[in-house]
């Protein structure tokens, strides 16, 4: 009896296991390992002094949950990497068939988190209760090409306050050799207040 039960909750936690790792499929891992890593847009600040030349640094956090695939992400100047004008959270998930939604959340407290991508065991002691859902702001990345994805945020859904706008909108292109986010801010009559109006940034991968 004892050995059957002993079966049979051996069978239980290996089915379990099976279905727990399904959640974080083959398609959800290569797009993981395409987005994490280190990016600048040193060139293209280059060519155009209408672009400033900025770090953006992505580094996989959590990687036993399987609520997804999180990262904390940094940016800033590359003069003053010490003082990011932007640290975030993402949650990337599989919502259909190669469709993908990456949550953003800020930080409470983010400056303890300064430079932290460098460290592989910063966010061990801490869980997603220091996090606060920036609802509305997710973006959805479609998969339209091999290692190429697109996508946006939806519609006027994304809350800032910032430079006096009411929304912003995010558009990211994956590729490759980098990815380029085009992030704007707009007012209540859909006035462009804030970002750069000609294209996104062009951050190459390092």
């Amino acid at each position: 009896m004892i050995k059957n039960r002993s079966f049979t909750i051996l069978i239980f936690l290996l089915i379990s296991g099976f279905s727990f790792s399904q959640n974080l499929s083959k398609e959800l891992l290569s797009l993981a390992r395409q987005m994490e890593g280190n990016y600048n847009t040193t060139g293209q600040s280059k060519l155009d002094t209408g672009y400033f030349d900025i770090r953006l640094h992505m580094k996989r956090i959590w990687n036993n949950r399987t609520d997804g695939i999180w990262f904390y992400v940094e940016q800033a100047a590359a003069k003053s990497q010490d003082k990011p004008y932007r640290q975030r959270v993402y949650r990337l998930n599989e919502v259909g068939y190669n469709l993908f939604e990456s949550e953003i959340f800020e930080i409470k407290d983010p400056l303890r988190f300064v430079g932290q991508w460098k460290n592989n065991n910063a966010w061990a002691d801490h869980g997603d209760d220091i996090l606060i859902s920036k609802t509305g702001c997710a973006v959805q990345l479609k998969k339209v090409g091999k290692n190429t994805y697109s996508g946006s945020t939806d519609s006027k859904k994304c809350f800032s306050g910032w430079r006096g706008a009411k929304y912003a909108t995010s558009i990211i292109t994956i590729i490759k050799s980098g990815m380029i986010t085009w992030d704007r801010g707009f007012d209540e009559n859909d006035n462009y207040v804030w970002g750069v109006e000609k294209s996104g940034y062009f951050f190459k991968k390092e």
